[in-house]
């Protein structure tokens, strides 16, 4: 069974200041009742796709019994930055609110396009603290 879905949010915007997009989504049950039954909905920036949200039963659920929320990063590094390294704009998962989740997937967005742009970003994963692409 598939439905569609309104976006639990039009747009927000990163600590960065960029703007991003929620279009609508689709509800995906293989058949009624379907114990691993998924929402998602496409994040959009600059009219391209960047990443999904999801809510689903993967995380279980919050304080409140809904299922939790989760979100994607990946088409946003593999469009930007596939040469990042780890630690840089990991995906988010298990929040008890689309608002809260997409606040993690902005600040992970900005990771990303902040490497692309060759701008310093803090990461425990760096010797340093701080990853920064070298600029050609």
């Amino acid at each position: 069974m598939r439905g569609t879905l309104a976006p639990p949010v039009q747009t927000f915007t990163s600590r960065g200041g960029r703007q991003f997009g929620v279009e609508a989504g689709e509800h995906d049950e293989r058949w009624e009742g379907d114990p691993l039954w998924s929402d998602s909905w496409p994040i959009v920036h600059e009219g391209r796709t960047a990443g999904k949200l999801f809510r689903n039963l993967s995380y279980g659920t919050g304080a409140t019994g809904a299922p939790r929320w989760q979100a994607s990063t990946r088409e946003l590094f593999w469009a930007k930055a596939p040469d990042a390294p780890t630690g840089i704009g990991f995906d988010v998962a298990a929040f008890d609110t689309a608002e809260q989740a997409l606040a993690a997937w902005a600040r992970s967005a900005d990771e990303i396009l902040d490497w692309a742009a060759g701008k310093p970003v803090r990461s425990i994963y760096a010797k340093t603290g701080v990853f920064q692409k070298a600029m050609q």
